[in-house]
């Protein structure tokens, strides 16, 4: 009998050795391609040459914290599925993490197994369907919006470094107030 193909490449990082083989023998057990590292340093790299569909990243590591780890993640790879497992949940941090990385899910350690499988499992569901839409993050959309102002209004997204006050007056702020809820609407997509 053949063993299934693996359902979704995954990449695993935690400073502690323990943790990784124990989260590895876990995600294969369950026919994950898992890749695994200590350095959170080479975590984007891997994820680019694995072709990775889901990070799963501690948030407190030496050199590089999981916050800024699935920052950078959300910027160089946005369908990327950004996962964070912590020892210490405190509502600081994950309100970090879902702003700053636009994480998928926050996990306390320790974890319970079936609880973790499924949250990956959703994971990979999010991960199938941000790549079917084409689903651009909410930095792309971001940038979507400000470049549509920008035209419509030039000089709105510049700052002037020479003291000078940029003032607009209340109706063309009105104006620009009502384009960009409008552009984010249309931008936004819905689920």
């Amino acid at each position: 009998m053949t063993e299934p193909a693996p359902r979704a490449t995954i990449v695993v990082v935690d400073d502690s050795e323990a943790i990784l083989k124990v989260l590895a023998r876990l995600l294969r057990s369950a026919h994950y391609k898992v890749v695994v590292t200590t350095n959170p340093r080479e975590a984007l790299g891997l994820v680019h040459r694995a072709k990775a569909d889901i990070l799963i990243t501690d948030v407190e590591m030496p050199g590089l914290s999981g916050l800024e780890l699935t920052a950078q993640a959300r910027d160089q790879f946005p369908d990327v599925v950004r996962i964070l497992l912590t020892g210490n949940a405190s509502v600081d941090v994950a309100v970090q993490a879902i702003n700053r990385g636009e994480v998928f899910k926050f996990v306390t350690k320790p974890w319970v197994r079936e609880e973790l499988l499924e949250i990956v499992r959703e994971a990979e569901v999010r991960r199938a369907a941000n790549r079917e839409v084409g689903v651009p993050s909410v930095a792309e959309r971001r940038k979507q919006i400000l470049a549509a102002l920008e035209l419509e209004h030039p000089g709105i997204t510049e700052v002037a470094r020479d003291g000078a006050v940029y003032r607009i007056g209340a109706d063309r702020l009105a104006r620009i107030r009502r384009r960009a809820r409008a552009l984010a609407t249309f931008l936004v997509p819905t689920e």
